[in-house]
């Protein structure tokens, strides 16, 4: 959306097209890029989850894909028979896609939530800028937000949390298991970042007020949620509009951990809520008491 408020770029554009004022497209024109629909998607599309794109990350791949890692999800194929430190690349988890020609539906045909999309994203901010995506990220909202907490890791090695941290855990199937250190290569671009409880409201609060380098105009575009039809109940550009007394923000699910963080512009209230357990059990259930803990501590604020 910076790229978008500076003229680098048009949301409104398909994948194929060229970047503005040169011949390259927005997406290499490699197989690995090579998805289905490439020619109808949007960036608009894929920042609303409603692109279609094959969700690489929360799906397992069909068991008719001929493919070694037919009928299981690629990541965890890859962790099983390379090894946990493998650094998984953009090119390689859209590539999973392309040569499968996978398809998760029809472009702006519902909403279908896409981590493999916001790796399209990346790949996108990389083309357009000619900056590594993690470079951009720091030179651009990082550094200038103040957020000298936060990491965006990308190496498959680098699973190293900053000390002081609190150490996560997952449910599955009734077992706790312990998750901290992690290889979180596979979710540049949707799900990599490292960062504390007061970077993370500090960005959420900038950002919805206008001051973290996107003006007013373009937080509005990003506020304007449509129904999802699902647990999410309602969506803009990679932002959640729900639960609606708690303002406007995203949700954020890794092994070992689970973060809620909306900001009220009404009350001008941040919260930020995180749990030190992944329930893959009951996430539903989890994201609720979230919310509910969140509802607490501002009533208790006066909020």
């Amino acid at each position: 959306m910076l790229l978008q408020q500076r003229g680098a770029l048009d949301i409104n554009h398909v994948l194929s097209a060229n970047i503005p004022g040169t011949t390259r497209p927005y997406v290499p024109a490699t197989p690995d890029y090579a998805i289905p629909y490439k020619d109808q998607i949007t960036i608009k599309q894929l920042l609303q989850h409603r692109a279609g794109v094959f969700d690489v990350g929360n799906t397992d791949v069909p068991a008719t894909a001929t493919a070694p890692y037919a009928g299981k999800r690629y990541v965890d194929w890859v962790e099983d028979t390379q090894g946990g430190m493998h650094t998984f690349t953009l090119d390689e988890l859209v590539g999973v896609v392309a040569r499968n020609s996978l398809i998760g539906g029809l472009p702006g045909d519902a909403f279908r939530y896409s981590n493999t999309g916001y790796s399209l994203l990346a790949k996108i901010v990389e083309q357009v800028s000619g900056k590594p995506f993690a470079q951009f990220v720091h030179d651009e909202l990082l550094v200038p937000n103040g957020l000298d907490k936060t990491t965006f890791p990308d190496a498959g090695h680098a699973t190293n949390i900053p000390a002081p941290f609190f150490e996560g855990t997952t449910r599955v199937g009734g077992v706790v298991y312990p998750a901290t250190q992690l290889n979180v290569s596979w979710g540049v671009g949707e799900g990599n970042v490292v960062t504390t409880p007061s970077n993370l409201a500090r960005w959420l609060r900038r950002l919805i007020k206008g001051e973290a380098g996107l003006n007013a105009q373009t937080i509005a575009s990003m506020r304007t949620c449509e129904a999802t039809h699902e647990i999410h109940v309602s969506y803009g550009l990679g932002l959640g509009c729900d639960p609606a007394d708690l303002g406007v923000g995203h949700n954020g699910g890794i092994t070992g951990y689970m973060t809620a963080a909306r900001h009220d512009t009404v009350t001008d209230v941040t919260v930020v809520v995180f749990a030190t357990l992944l329930d893959a059990d009951n996430l539903m259930t989890e994201a609720m008491m979230l919310y509910e803990t969140a509802r607490q501590a501002r009533t208790v604020l006066g909020y």
